[in-house]
């Protein structure tokens, strides 16, 4: 019995820690996501190599919204590239400079700080505002891009509509014990003798 407990504990501790550590490193990224988002900021997590040496790969891009007369050379903005660009998914790059188009409207033109080369388009933006990076978070953003994946979400919380037994295997069931199981001749409703009904 002695060496079942020390077992018992040798296991137990670590894991203890482990998910203690969990809880705190869950609550810290909670903190890290959820107030800038009740304070008005807008985040996205870089998911490419374009802006290495500023915003690593996985690092989370919090931004404001702000009106599209008030870039300048330098900003860092993030938004949806022309119809006719290469990348249809939003793009979080530099601007490098800014035009003026016939009718009078401001022409972008943007470059990924790791890029040696700026990007091949030149736009407009639509709408009156786009947001702008204010500030970010290193590496911040890999666990956020690892519960988007279902299987991943599922082997890292081991929760899926039965719990945890349906990731790592069908729940063992046991046969109740005889004197547990139940009779056949047994009504399963109480009957009244008729002499009392």
């Amino acid at each position: 019995m002695t060496q079942y407990r020390i077992l018992r504990d040798a296991v137990a501790r670590p894991l203890g820690w482990l998910g203690k550590a969990a809880l705190l490193l869950g609550l810290a990224l909670g903190l890290v996501l959820v107030v800038p988002a009740l304070l008005g900021f807008d985040r996205y997590v870089i998911t490419g190599g374009s802006m290495t040496g500023t915003v690593d790969k996985y690092s989370v891009v919090f931004e404001r919204e702000v009106p599209v007369d008030t870039l300048a050379v330098g900003d860092v903005i993030t938004y949806q590239p022309p119809a006719d660009a290469p990348t249809h998914s939003l793009v979080t790059h530099r601007i490098i400079s800014i035009g003026t188009s016939p009718d009078g409207r401001r022409v972008l033109h943007t470059q990924g700080d790791a890029n040696p080369d700026p990007d091949p388009w030149r736009f407009e933006l639509v709408q009156p505002t786009v947001n702008r990076m204010t500030f970010h978070v290193p590496y911040v953003g890999w666990p956020l891009i690892a519960l988007a994946d279902p299987q991943a979400r599922r082997l890292l919380l081991g929760v899926r509509c039965g719990g945890p037994s349906e990731v790592w295997g069908p729940p063992h069931r046991r046969a109740p014990p005889p004197h547990l199981s139940p009779d056949p001749i047994t009504p399963t409703r109480r009957t009244i003798p008729e002499a009392l009904s």
